[in-house]
């Protein structure tokens, strides 16, 4: 199991908060690399499905301070359907194993 994850039995899948200084296009390819029990270099890398500074753009703070709630976005990676959401206390991120 990715390291700061719990399964979910009723979605089948693994999710997490990330919150401060916790990076999405780090923990990602981490916690792919965790659940198919490889090396994260074994992953493919998370610039090859998505821009990783535009995710964490896509979730930073607003200008304001306050963070952003509402927002999704779903991809896959190596075959895992992943999903970000922002909430009041960071990202919730969802992996869903294929």
């Amino acid at each position: 199991m990715p390291e700061g994850f719990e399964y979910d039995d009723a979605s089948e899948a693994y999710r997490t908060v990330l919150a401060g200084a916790d990076s999405v296009s780090t923990t990602i390819p981490l916690a792919v690399a965790a659940l198919e029990d490889s090396d994260v270099e074994d992953v493919p890398i998370l610039v090859e499905v998505l821009d990783p500074d535009a995710i964490e753009r896509l979730f930073a703070e607003k200008p304001d301070g306050t963070p952003r709630e509402g927002g999704r976005l779903s991809f896959t990676l190596a075959g895992y359907e992943i999903t970000l959401e922002a909430i009041a206390d960071g990202i919730e991120v969802e992996i869903r194993p294929p």
